[in-house]
């Protein structure tokens, strides 16, 4: 008789003792998985605080990335130079119609003229594409 009382009063500790540490457990258990999340925005901070240091010291130091920042984010040129600015076409092309579309059928790939405009307005947009 005293074997099974003895596991019943040490079944009824192990319950009492869980239930009062159950709750602790989870709260470490969160807190660490929180520090975690933590420490990782850290490092991403501190990567982009490298990032942002790296280009101040460029931009105090490095004439020449100081200028190439500001044609590309503040549009300055200079004196003397032309700009030309490229903008895409802002017409919409219906369907059916044959507004902004290039001519179909043989004649078309055949044509000298229609080549070398299509062939012109590559060369520009790639140029566009570079300096932009």
């Amino acid at each position: 008789m005293k074997k099974p009382a003895s596991a019943v009063i040490f079944i009824l500790i192990l319950g009492v003792l869980a239930f009062f540490l159950m709750p602790r457990i989870l709260r470490v258990h969160n807190l660490q998985v929180r520090s975690d999340r933590l420490e990782e925005e850290l490092k991403k901070i501190q990567r982009e605080n490298r990032l942002l240091e790296n280009e101040l010291r460029l931009l105090r130091d490095d004439p020449v990335y100081l200028e190439l920042v500001a044609r590309r984010k503040l549009n300055k040129v200079k004196e003397g130079e032309i700009v030309y600015k490229v903008e895409k076409d802002r017409e919409v092309e219906q369907p059916g119609s044959s507004m902004g579309s290039k001519p179909e059928g043989r004649w078309f790939k055949s044509n000298p003229r229609y080549q070398m405009q299509d062939k012109k307005a590559t060369a520009v947009n790639a140029a566009a594409a570079f300096l932009f």
